[in-house]
């Protein structure tokens, strides 16, 4: 059963609640938590927690660690940096979303903030300002689960198959990111980038994988 992070968070935390944890120490939890789901969305293209392997959170403490233990962001708050050799701007950023959010005490993103103000008081708190780009599309739902079966319900199934899962080999030795492999598939199936994420029949999909293996099967022998 395929279950979306945010519910796995709220069950969770409504079991630290339970609990009678101390309101800190589930705050620190869930920032946590927050933390890893939006990595696993924005590094590994991940959107469900069973998705996630344990060579997935292997990637992402290693991911940490090379970033460093200070760099963290949760919920669009995002302090730039700890490290003064590193940056002149010392600056906790945040998008307006969170900045409202924020404005309400008692708050998630109210305490948060707070946090990061008596941790780092020297730093001032800014508005985030994105230019978005108006070619720019965000491929929402293009999850390495949607890649699978679109390669595999089109022509040369097997061989683009075994080429896409090599690059995931690589993604899982560190080597590249989601990112290029989403650029390897748009190149591939230049469709999807102009038309966007399309749902694929279940039914089409269960026929063809079938045969991909086979394929995949008689090229192996």
């Amino acid at each position: 059963m395929n279950m979306e992070f945010n519910q796995h968070i709220i069950e969770y935390m409504t079991h630290c609640y339970s609990r009678q944890l101390r309101p800190k120490t589930m705050h620190s939890y869930e920032s946590t938590l927050r933390l890893f789901e939006r990595w696993c969305k924005e590094e590994l293209g991940i959107e469900t927690v069973d998705a996630v392997t344990e060579s997935t959170i292997r990637h992402y403490i290693s991911d940490i660690q090379q970033r460093g233990k200070y760099t963290f962001y949760s919920n669009d708050l995002t302090k730039v940096t700890n490290a003064p050799e590193h940056r002149r701007d010392y600056t906790l950023v945040m998008d307006r979303t969170f900045a409202r959010a924020a404005s309400f005490v008692g708050s998630n993103e109210y305490n948060l903030l707070q946090d990061a103000r008596r941790d780092y008081p020297s730093y001032q708190v800014t508005l985030r300002s994105i230019k978005k780009k108006e070619d720019k599309e965000s491929y929402r739902g293009l999850t390495y689960q949607y890649m699978e079966n679109y390669i595999a319900t089109h022509a040369n199934a097997a061989r683009i198959m075994e080429e896409y899962k090599e690059l995931r080999l690589q993604a899982e030795c560190h080597s590249i990111r989601y990112a290029n492999i989403k650029k390897w598939f748009l190149a591939m199936y230049p469709e999807v980038a102009q038309f966007g994420v399309t749902e694929i029949p279940e039914r089409k999909v269960e026929n063809t994988l079938s045969i991909v293996k086979g394929e995949t099967a008689l090229q192996a022998a």
